[in-house]
């Protein structure tokens, strides 16, 4: 088991994922107030909005993959029983 936790957090794609998702949660904090004058701390925990926390995780979790595999490639990031 602590060779699992080891590479859970040596890996660097899922800390620059992880970190995507924070800062696109967190930037929604100063644009709410700017639109609405208030500050409303659920958007923390929100889904969806403006940035998008899932679009910002997927983007950091595929362009590494992206980088080094290429784009003009046929190959797919998913395992084959999720096509």
């Amino acid at each position: 088991m602590g060779t699992v936790a080891a590479e859970l957090l040596a890996n660097r794609v899922l800390w620059a994922a992880l970190l995507a998702w924070f800062l696109a949660q967190i930037i929604k904090l100063p644009l709410n107030y700017m639109m609405h004058h208030e500050w409303d701390w659920g958007l923390l925990l929100s889904a969806g909005g403006m940035p998008s926390s899932h679009s910002a995780l997927v983007t950091a979790r595929l362009w590494p993959w992206a980088c080094r595999k290429g784009s003009t490639r046929r190959r797919s990031p998913w395992p084959s029983w999720w096509r």
